[in-house]
């Protein structure tokens, strides 16, 4: 029996709603799982079999809040945060506008070669760049860690803006130089206004992979009134054991703002990413 065009069609929608449904509830099921976590007592975590639902208490919440002065953290963290994503957009612009506008030799093996410097891990590099900042006398201090989450955001940031800029035409381009606009004035007044949608996709990866950043903040950063949130939950690791409950209320507190800094770009974010970043 051969169904028709409409019924064909009408299948397909539901059979990809529903596979769009239960990724979104694989996906979700952690952090509901984190969340339903930092409500409970520390006895109540591993009671068998689990508790999906629980009675709201936001004792663990008050607890790490002032245990651990977040108010601090979360200023050092979006602090660092912030001045990364605005370095980071800053130079790969100008990076990425180079590389797509202007014709020299060996353009495309420096892009692929500002690629390749992303797959680097960054423990690899951690004890040359601990070297490089001690020297200059930055370790210890929030330029320390915003240079070097710089150095390893800014490739993928490059790449990123530089497929979105090859995207638009360089017609209004040419008629504002036409009109007396110099090559920079172009790129400020005509090309960074059309690329909003990727510059705003860049600025989200940029400020995530600060704002979640672990390994540098632990390394860089050694007194306690400099700490970001990362190293700071951290803490709750201990010798004696983990302490789930206020580890699980410190990374709720903690993502908050990273969704946040999402939602307000999302709209931006997906456009960013279709047209430009994965061509």
């Amino acid at each position: 029996m051969f169904l028709s065009h409409k019924t064909r069609g009408a299948i397909s929608q539901i059979f990809l709603y529903a596979t769009v449904i239960i990724i979104t509830i694989i996906l979700a099921f952690p952090l509901y799982w984190m969340f339903l976590t930092s409500l409970k007592p520390l006895d109540k975590i591993f009671v068998y079999p689990p508790t999906f639902t629980t009675k709201p208490d936001l004792e663990n919440y008050i607890t790490v809040w002032n245990k651990m002065g977040f108010s601090r953290l979360f200023y050092n963290t979006a602090k660092v945060a912030l001045l990364t994503t605005i370095l980071s957009v800053s130079v790969a612009s100008l990076a990425g506008y180079a590389i797509a506008r202007f014709r020299f030799r060996g353009r495309d093996i420096i892009g692929l070669l500002i690629l390749g410097t992303y797959m680097f891990p960054g423990v690899l590099l951690l004890i040359p760049i601990y070297v490089f900042m001690a020297r200059i006398n930055l370790v210890n201090t929030h330029a320390s860690l915003i240079i070097a989450v710089t150095t390893f955001s800014l490739p993928f940031c490059i790449w990123m803006l530089r497929a979105y800029f090859t995207t638009l035409p360089t017609d209004l381009e040419d008629a504002a130089r036409i009109d007396g606009c110099s090559r920079l004035g172009a790129l400020i007044r005509i090309v960074l206004p059309l690329s909003a949608p990727g510059i705003a996709a860049t600025a989200v990866f940029a400020f995530i992979a600060a704002w979640n950043n672990y390994l540098f903040a632990l390394t860089f950063i050694t007194s306690e009134g400099r700490k970001t949130l990362p190293p700071a939950i951290s803490t709750f690791i201990t010798r004696e054991g983990i302490h789930w409950n206020l580890l699980m209320a410190g990374g709720m507190v903690a993502t908050v703002p990273v969704i946040i800094f999402f939602l307000l770009l999302q709209r931006y974010l997906v456009k960013g990413l279709t047209l430009g970043a994965i061509k």
